[in-house]
């Protein structure tokens, strides 16, 4: 099954890391989100959103009064979910990461479906690993 992209005409950015670089360039490129959606939301979905939020904690982020939601020195806030808890969400600005670890349902990728669709602006997918199929050939590759 072929993955919808968000707003026609916007490709992903896809940008592969080194596997030891995924959290520092997760922080960059959500950081980077930020400032061009200043006045919007982003989040980064990831299956491991617990250890995430724990990377951006680690990296001078705080906890919000709401569970999933960090916020920055700057005040600015970013949600860092799991593909479930994003449904029905939209975000002006979404980082997907590692995209083939999120788990099929059923032999399609539901998940992944849903992380990929809730950006209605900019989406970028960082991975160090290979990509799923239904991914293959999409986005503006950098890095």
């Amino acid at each position: 099954s072929e993955v919808v992209v968000p707003a026609p005409g916007n490709e992903p950015t896809v940008r592969r890391v080194g596997a030891g670089r995924i959290d520092t360039e997760v922080i960059a490129e959500a950081t980077a989100l930020l400032t061009r959606h200043a006045d919007g939301t982003v989040a980064v979905v990831s299956v491991e959103s617990s250890r995430l939020r724990g990377v951006f904690l680690k990296n001078g982020w705080r906890q919000t009064e709401e569970p999933y939601v960090l916020r920055d020195n700057a005040g600015r806030r970013l949600s860092v979910l799991m593909p479930v808890m994003a449904r029905g969400l939209e975000f002006d600005g979404v980082v997907v990461v590692e995209p083939s670890d999120f788990p099929e349902n059923l032999g399609r990728a539901g998940q992944l479906y849903t992380a990929l669709t809730r950006p209605n602006k900019e989406l970028s997918i960082i991975h160090c690993k290979k990509l799923p199929r239904e991914l293959k050939g999409r986005g503006n590759r950098l890095g």
